[in-house]
């Protein structure tokens, strides 16, 4: 196998096993090959590009996931897990139901990539501000308590953790 039949099934989406394995030996074993790109330099890349954010996109994802389990249920009216002593109007459970899926969509879409996340801090940005509106206000009126209302601090958590994300990335 030459240099460039071994790029080309290394750089091909699909390829079989052995014809990887072959490639994969002649670019360690090459000359020419071999100082341009070796493995371990393609893993040590890979950690330095990610520099601890693979937590903050998991985070995002299982704060995502809690977000979504409660906007389903709420997008209809009805409780979720989220039980308190006060029952919610079917309209405030709707609302927040619908804000709380906005925030679960930007969280899932700024864990996939980095570069849809600076696009959905916006979004974000704008059901945080009106679920904590909403949420002064209903407190206000007495039509909710306090307490029901704490498990929108998820959507701060989850603004918050797309900041983290888009924070500049400092190069060694």
């Amino acid at each position: 196998m030459n240099c460039v039949e071994a790029a080309a099934v290394l750089a091909a989406p699909v390829a079989s096993t052995q014809s990887r394995e072959d490639a994969q030996q002649h670019v360690q074993n090459c000359e020419l090959c071999s100082p341009r790109t070796s493995i371990d330099d393609i893993m040590n890349a890979v950690r330095s590009k990610s520099s601890g954010r693979t937590l903050v996109r998991t985070l995002l994802v299982v704060v995502g996931i809690i977000e979504l389990s409660l906007a389903l249920p709420w997008l209809i009216g009805v409780d979720s897990w989220w039980v308190t002593d006060h029952h919610a109007d079917a309209s405030h459970l709707t609302r927040d139901g619908m804000l709380a899926l906005v925030i679960a969509t930007c969280a899932m879409i700024s864990a996939w990539s980095r570069r849809y996340a600076f696009f959905c801090v916006v979004p974000a940005a704008l059901a945080v501000v009106v679920q904590l509106m909403s949420g002064f206000y209903d407190d206000h009126h007495h039509r909710i308590s306090s307490l029901f209302e704490t498990i929108h601090l998820l959507h701060v958590v989850v603004l918050v953790l797309m900041l983290f994300e888009l924070r500049s990335q400092r190069t060694r």
